[in-house]
């Protein structure tokens, strides 16, 4: 099969970070398949004067990539069609995050991004034969690092259904995962053209919430409402991703533990052995944001840019809480106040601090085993009680239970006599 992989947002942001893991896990899978493959990029281009998550930016990260296709826009020029739909932001599309206009603006140029991953796979199919130059498409965000290979019978099976496309359950927030779709050119077109649409789409009925409240005005919401318009079933599939900010740092949306639950324990393992080598590999590029590391090892040190400054850290320590993913903060609270903070060599060369992390991810696999094994031990006395009561039940019938009765009088009745 001809498979094309559209790459789409800001680009450098972290490609030069994740673009390893597509290769291991998205790419090499396809091609141990037998499918040829056709990457595309869409960066949207945020200049040279803006920042990303603190960040100013290098157009040269994304060198690291050979694009068969490449399409680029100007953020400046988007975010006036942006003001020019939505005028103010005051449209009701993603009121959910309130006076956050930057979430709001960024939410509306990753709308923009998708519609043109659609223009392009609009333009090649053949009209009036519908039938498209590639029989599948991937379509993903710059900054996706893979814990999983990809499950190429999801891509086959994306090809022969055209009125299906496959997202992850990673953090759907009322409405379906985005930024990673699987699924045939046309219906996928179609779910990612919400960019002019989305006042309609906001008008499209879905009912309540499960507890009675309406349903949140969000990103993965509008996306759920473009499914329901165009009538295309949502198909799941397995993979778990982390997403990794321009500063370096690593974040893991949704619920975590649940998503780990779904998994088998092979696959349990393998994600979290991803994810402590991110953690362990990225967490001490960021100061300000704390590591997720709740059982485990931490270390606390100082780092610099400066070559004559030494790079120190210092000893690992236990951390052993109840949940995988409480976070650790590097500072005093967690670690006391030390002899650096106050030091010649800390003053003169600047140096920050910075925490590391090494998961136990044994440990955790260990403890989830017993609880899932305490819990089917619950449910099967549970069940196995039920099953009895009702089996007793079963026999005693209102006819029954009267007969037997009525001989148990009698003999007590005659023994009396």
């Amino acid at each position: 099969m001809r498979v094309v992989v559209c790459v789409f947002g800001v680009l450098a942001r972290s490609i030069h970070l994740v673009w390893p893991t597509v290769v291991r896990r998205i790419l090499q899978p396809l091609r141990r398949d037998g499918h040829s493959i056709y990457i595309v990029g869409f960066n949207l281009d945020v200049g040279n004067t803006s920042t990303v998550d603190g960040i100013r930016l290098n157009r040269s990260r994304t060198a690291l990539v050979r694009f068969d296709a490449y399409d680029e826009a100007i953020q400046t020029e988007v975010d006036a069609e942006i003001d020019r739909i939505c005028p103010g932001l005051a449209c009701r599309t993603f009121d959910d995050y309130g006076a956050r206009t930057l979430n709001i603006r960024n939410a509306f140029r990753q709308l923009h991004s998708e519609m043109r991953v659609a223009k392009f796979l609009r333009s090649n199919v053949s009209r009036g034969l519908n039938a498209p130059r590639y029989d599948a498409a991937i379509v993903l965000g710059p900054d996706f690092h893979f814990a999983m290979d990809l499950d190429v019978a999801d891509v086959r099976r994306a090809a022969a259904e055209r009125g299906a496309v496959f997202t992850t359950r990673v953090n759907d927030a009322d409405g379906y995962t985005n930024g990673f779709y699987i699924g045939h050119p046309v219906p996928l077109a179609q779910i990612m053209s919400r960019f002019y649409t989305h006042t309609k789409l906001m008008a499209l009925e879905l009912g309540q919430r499960y507890d009675g409240q309406r349903l949140p005005h969000n990103y993965e919401v509008l996306l759920r409402r473009a499914f329901v318009r165009d009538k295309i079933q949502r198909l799941t599939t397995s993979g778990i991703f982390f997403k990794i900010r321009a500063n370096g740092h690593p974040f893991w949306y949704g619920l975590r533990e649940e998503q780990l639950s779904a998994l088998s324990r092979p696959s349990q393992r393998t994600v979290l052995g991803e994810w402590g080598n991110v953690v362990e590999r990225l967490c001490a590029v960021e100061d300000s944001h704390p590591c997720l590391c709740g059982s485990g090892h931490v270390r606390f040190g100082y780092s610099t840019t400066t070559p004559e400054a030494s790079h120190a850290w210092t000893h690992w320590r236990p951390v052993n809480t109840n949940s995988l993913f409480t976070p650790i903060k590097c500072g005093e609270e967690t670690f006391g106040r030390h002899p650096w903070t106050s030091s010649p060599t800390h003053r003169r060369w600047h140096m920050r601090r910075i925490c590391q992390c090494r998961l136990n991810v044994t440990h955790w696999c260990t403890r989830q085993r017993r609880i899932t094994d305490r819990h089917n031990a619950e449910n099967y006395t549970i069940a196995t009680r039920t099953h009895r009561n009702a089996s007793a039940s079963h026999w005693c019938t209102p006819l029954v239970c009267a007969l037997i009765y009525l001989s148990i009088y009698l003999s007590i009745y005659l023994s009396l006599r």
